[in-house]
């Protein structure tokens, strides 16, 4: 069956191209157990190229920072994968940034220049962190 299309019972029915090139999902998953060694002094350099100020604030604030480092990172790779499918780059990961609203919801924000908005959803289990992005044009 070609790309945009579904079956659902007896009927076939396309799906709007549009909707593919206005649309980039993305989706990633990271091992926590990557970040419980990272330190937020000895480790500045790296965690500094991956982290706005906020995000390491919010992750070290927590009693333990690794699966909010960890959800964090997967939002981004999420974030970059859903950016790909609409050939939208980011030249730096801070650019990307995961904020918790007051509803405890994550929030991606992206710069604006870049013409998208955003949908993310996180996890994290004791082992796991997921994320899955959805990325959308805005109307014009």
């Amino acid at each position: 069956m070609p790309i945009g299309h579904y079956n659902e019972g007896m009927s076939q029915s396309p799906l709007p191209r549009q909707l593919f090139e206005n649309v980039g999902i993305g989706v990633d998953v990271a091992d926590i157990g990557r970040f419980t060694k990272l330190n937020r002094r000895t480790d500045r350099h790296f965690l500094n190229r991956l982290f706005t100020r906020q995000e390491l604030r919010y992750c070290f604030s927590r009693a333990t920072a690794a699966p909010h480092l960890a959800a964090r990172f997967a939002a981004k790779e999420a974030a970059i994968k859903a950016l790909a499918m609409l050939n939208v780059r980011v030249s730096d990961w801070r650019e990307l940034e995961v904020k918790r609203q007051k509803s405890g919801a994550p929030q991606l924000i992206l710069p604006k220049q870049l013409g998208v908005g955003a949908r993310i959803s996180i996890s994290h289990d004791q082992n796991i962190a997921i994320a899955v992005v959805i990325i959308f044009r805005h109307a014009v």
